[in-house]
């Protein structure tokens, strides 16, 4: 079941996530219709901000073409609900077993330091 919004009144910045997509030029077309998938059901998602749509980065040198995107949730739980979500799973679970590959990094200090701030000036 996903997760809800924070209250106002504890909610704490929007999380920020970017992802490095990594894609066989023969699995280009596929990939972009994943992503497309992909951000359509994450807009109906609680607490979505923005997704931005991948931007072509170039070329590993073993030949696969990079991307990368950026997702927004108005929280923390918010994210992690829509990336542990049985909506995303069922889009990309087969998609994983055709080998696509992605990697991440999140805001995680920036996050925790406001989770700090918030808690030492209760």
């Amino acid at each position: 079941m996903p997760l809800t919004r924070s209250a106002p009144d504890t909610q704490g910045p929007p999380f920020h996530y970017r992802f490095l997509h990594r894609v066989a030029p023969a699995a280009r077309t596929g990939f972009l219709e994943l992503e497309e998938r992909l951000r359509t059901a994450a807009r109906g998602y609680p607490g979505f901000v923005e997704e931005s749509l991948p931007l072509p980065l170039g070329q590993a040198d073993n030949g696969e073409l990079l991307y990368e995107s950026a997702l927004t949730f108005a929280t923390l739980a918010d994210f992690l609900g829509w990336m542990d979500s049985p909506e995303r799973r069922s889009l990309l679970n087969p998609a994983e077993r055709g080998g696509y590959r992605q990697a991440g990094a999140g805001d995680w200090d920036g996050h925790a330091r406001h989770q700090w701030l918030s808690a030492a000036a209760a």
